[in-house]
C-alpha cells in the first residue's frame, strides 16, 4: 500500500462532481452539467463558517469546508460538488486546490440561506 492507498481508507463520504460543458442537443449547442466524477469516496472537514448578516428573519448559510480525495481525482475551480456525508447531502462550488503525492485538498464554499 503506498500513502494514498493508506489515506484513502479514512474517506468514509462520497461526492458527485459536475462541470459546466458544452452539450449538443438535437443540432444546437448549449452549456449544461457534466457528471465529471461519481460517488467517489472522500472526506469532508468543517474548517469554518460565519454568522455576519444573520437576523431573525435571515439566516445565512455561508462557510468553506475542505474535500480531501484521491490524488488522480482532477476537480477544478468552480464545479459543483454533492457532498454525501453520513447520509445528509451538501452542494458546494469548489475553489482552487492543492495536489499532493498522497492526496489533493479542494477548498469547498456553501452558500445559502435557511
Amino acid at each position: 500500500m503506498n500513502e494514498s492507498d493508506v489515506l484513502a481508507l479514512t474517506y468514509y463520504h462520497t461526492c458527485t462532481v459536475k462541470r459546466p460543458d458544452l452539450i449538443k442537443t438535437d443540432g444546437f449547442d448549449e452549456y449544461g452539467e457534466v457528471e465529471v466524477y461519481t460517488n467517489i469516496p472522500c472526506a469532508i472537514s468543517y474548517s469554518g463558517g460565519s454568522t455576519e448578516g444573520e437576523s431573525d428573519t435571515v439566516q445565512r448559510i455561508n462557510y468553506t469546508n475542505v474535500l480531501f480525495a484521491r490524488p488522480e481525482i482532477r476537480i477544478k475551480p468552480g464545479d459543483k460538488v454533492i457532498a454525501d456525508i453520513f447520509g445528509d447531502v451538501f452542494e458546494y462550488f469548489a475553489g482552487e486546490g492543492m495536489v499532493y503525492q498522497s492526496h489533493i485538498e479542494i477548498p469547498l464554499i456553501r452558500s445559502d440561506v435557511a
